[in-house]
């Protein structure tokens, strides 16, 4: 359920956060597109969960699906995704002639990419269901 609403809490709070890059004249195309593949590997992240909760429930002795395995695939993919994209917004930089601009601007895409984690997390905090011993 928490899933779910993280993502227009994000999404209202990466539209102000581009309005206020936008008018202050820093690059707001790369918080945007940071921000995207936050979002995502977040939808990535909710698709396995949903795939890896159905597969139990069809193979709860794990004789055919392998939770674990599916896991460390379904992050490695994430992470390529990632790396995939900021490697792109390096090249797109122009780091061999303006090194400081080109550092700056991969740390506005980056934080672009934490904000719906930062979001994330959070909302967990504050949604955390009390455990109780039995």
């Amino acid at each position: 359920m928490i899933n779910y609403l993280v993502a227009p809490i994000a999404l209202v709070l990466v539209a102000i956060i581009t309005l206020v890059l936008f008018f202050t004249d820093l690059n707001w195309k790369y918080y945007l597109i940071g921000s995207m593949v936050g979002f995502l590997t977040h939808g990535m992240m909710l698709k396995q969960s949903h795939r890896m909760e159905r597969m139990a429930k069809l193979d709860p002795e794990q004789t055919i699906f392998n939770p674990k395995k599916s896991g460390i695939l379904w992050l490695l993919l994430r992470m390529l995704v990632t790396a995939g994209v900021f490697v792109a917004l390096v090249f797109m930089s122009d780091i061999k002639n303006n090194k400081n601009q080109a550092i700056i601007d991969i740390l506005i895409a980056l934080g672009g990419y934490v904000t719906l984690k930062i979001v994330f997390i959070i909302s967990l905090i504050f949604t955390r269901e009390k455990v109780e011993d039995k």
